[in-house]
């Protein structure tokens, strides 16, 4: 809705009143909300932003927030996106790193992707006219598009590890049974020490290969806080699970460490830790 306040201005203007131009500032959650609105509709990528898209712990990030990167206008016809799952489509990445994806950007293919996150794992796609053979951008499909495999292998997620003319069962497990919120969520402790490290003006950096830590570490230890006074079982709360020196912490043992005590913890999430704790 457009809004006209002209008839305001001129009055103002009569009472010798002078017009500021301000711009609203949003609050740090309203501006998250934001972020998070305009990924659900998945942000264009020029070639030349390929290279200063931002990344956290190696996973493809819009200003602090978790995204993928896929093609929205693939060589695909209706019959192929319109798969439950698409598994004849184009895949999704997860990693700037992705050998696909950086071969894909060095022969000049970047410009063709788009930045987004949507919980409900579908990506807005415009199939091939078979009339025409170029993409119907006045038509398109909701796919349920595929995690690409290169991409997991990357982040050894759940233990995904590629094998050369191999099949492996509990891979092609990880990689049928993918669900992006629940993937969002095992990594979800990198972005929200990367907002906790900014709020606080400390450094925080993160590689690809700190996942993979945080990985075996989780795995020792059977996704446990390692705090002796907590102790917190949390192997479905893996987004409350940090990777702190060389040891696992839940949220709430994580922001008392040095530097972190300004965070102020959801009460929810308190709770559930609270409620996971071994007696002692």
């Amino acid at each position: 809705m457009t809004i006209n306040f002209s008839k305001l201005d001129n009055v103002i203007d009569k009472m010798g009143g002078k017009l500021v131009s301000k711009t609203i500032e949003l609050s740090g959650e309203e501006e998250t909300l934001l972020i998070k609105s305009q990924l659900k509709k998945g942000i264009e990528i020029e070639h030349y932003d390929f290279d200063s898209t931002e990344t956290i712990a190696g996973m493809l990030s819009y200003k602090g927030e978790h995204c993928f990167l896929y093609i929205d206008e693939p060589k695909r016809f209706e019959e192929v996106l319109t798969q439950k799952p698409a598994i004849d489509a184009q895949r999704f990445h997860l990693v700037k790193e992705c050998l696909k994806l950086q071969d894909m950007h060095n022969k000049g293919f970047s410009g063709r992707y788009k930045l987004i996150n949507n919980p409900e794992g579908y990506f807005p796609c415009h199939p091939l006219d078979p009339k025409t053979g170029k993409n119907n951008k006045n038509k398109t499909i909701y796919s349920q598009l595929m995690a690409c495999k290169q991409c997991l292998d990357k982040l050894s997620y759940k233990g995904y590890k590629l094998e050369k003319n191999r099949y492996n069962q509990k891979n092609d497990n990880i990689w049928k049974n993918f669900n992006i919120e629940e993937f969002c969520n095992y990594y979800q402790p990198f972005f929200f020490e990367e907002k906790l490290y900014n709020a606080n003006n400390q450094k925080n950096v993160n590689s690809i290969e700190k996942c993979m830590e945080r990985e075996e570490a989780l795995q020792r230890a059977n996704f446990t806080c390692q705090e002796n006074t907590c102790n917190a079982e949390l192997p479905d709360h893996p987004e409350f699970l940090h990777l702190y020196k060389k040891k696992i912490l839940c949220t709430a043992c994580f922001v008392r460490q040095a530097g972190n005590e300004k965070h102020k913890l959801k009460f929810t999430t308190q709770m559930i830790i609270m409620s996971r704790r071994k007696k002692h």
